[in-house]
């Protein structure tokens, strides 16, 4: 067999008109929805790339795609 991470992340706790995001609520959701999956391959990658095999499958949402109502942060993340 072989090693394959698959990894989809959701964080959307208080959809909002952007205009109206708390700054912090926007790095919370950032912060769990692109950084998250970064630290995941930055931290799987080595090992994959040591085993010469290996997989990463980052799965989206078609909200980044077809945005949500008061959902324009999280579609930006997508």
């Amino acid at each position: 067999m072989g090693n394959v991470e698959a990894k989809s992340t959701y964080l959307n706790p208080n959809p909002q008109p952007l205009h109206e995001m708390a700054p912090t609520d926007w790095d919370i959701l950032m912060g769990t929805n692109l950084r998250g999956p970064y630290l995941m391959i930055r931290a799987l990658a080595p090992l994959m790339i040591a085993a010469k095999f290996g997989h990463i499958v980052n799965i989206s949402s078609l909200a980044g795609h077809n945005p949500l109502a008061n959902g324009a942060a999280y579609s930006a993340s997508k």
